[in-house]
């Protein structure tokens, strides 16, 4: 038949209970005068899409925090808000998702720890650590690849599963021409709060580190362990 595409303007996240009654769905959130012409380059193909989505569409209104119009009010999720309340339940469309006329691959993935005198990107001046990657079109089209690093924190730590740490944009890539993204990780980013101590601190143990197409595309993975604040690119075991 005939192919139906759901077409959506929306401020925020919205329920689409008709989305698996159609083939395919473009949402342009809240956009400008050419809104009209934007959507048509989209669809008949003179634009390849390339955004990804900053929130997480739910599959129920089950699965949102309900507002809250009192003078008091306890935000018993705590840490587990927008995309990471969300881990391990179905979604209509997760954090990070987004679809082109493009398909791309990832490899190589390095997790370097600055060394003195060692050589790193640009980039990765003055961070704790360097994330490195490969993304190569495998499509047929020329595209942008929106590569995303995220960090799980040791269980300790108390921290959802995946955090968010850096997102890259490719230049424009080529059918079977790649490109390496490179993603820092500074020590701020590897570190909590802790009420305890009145500042900022690192937990021992094991880092794993995330690399992919949106928080639940994750193509690569690698890992690091703090030992009393000494990065390793080995896996915590005991810190002594």
């Amino acid at each position: 038949g005939v192919p139906i595409v759901s077409l959506t303007m929306s401020p925020g996240v919205i329920l689409m209970p008709w989305i698996d009654d159609v083939d395919a769905a473009l949402n342009i959130f809240t956009a400008g005068t050419y809104t009209g012409d934007a959507l048509a380059d989209a669809l008949f193909g003179r634009s390849n899409p390339s955004a990804k989505l900053p929130v997480t569409f739910p599959k129920s209104e089950a699965d949102t925090v309900d507002p809250c119009i009192e003078l008091t009010c306890p935000y018993t999720e705590k840490l587990m808000v927008g995309f990471h309340g969300l881990e391990g339940k179905p979604v209509a469309f997760p954090f990070g998702h987004g679809l082109s006329y493009s398909s791309f691959e990832y490899s190589a993935l390095s997790v370097v720890i600055p060394r003195e005198g060692g050589k790193l990107p640009q980039e990765c001046e003055g961070a704790a650590v360097c994330v490195r990657a490969t993304v190569a079109n495998k499509g047929a089209v020329a595209g942008v690849e929106v590569a995303q690093m995220y960090v799980g924190f040791p269980k300790s730590a108390g921290e959802p599963p995946k955090l968010l740490r850096g997102f890259v944009r490719t230049s424009a890539l080529k059918p079977g021409s790649s490109e390496e993204v490179v993603m820092p990780l500074y020590d701020r980013d590897l570190q909590i709060y802790s009420g305890r101590a009145s500042g900022w601190t690192t937990v021992d143990g094991t880092y794993e580190v995330y690399v992919g197409a949106s928080s639940r595309d994750i193509r690569l993975t690698g890992s690091l362990a703090a030992c009393k604040g000494a990065w390793s690119p080995k896996v915590a075991g005991a810190c002594a």
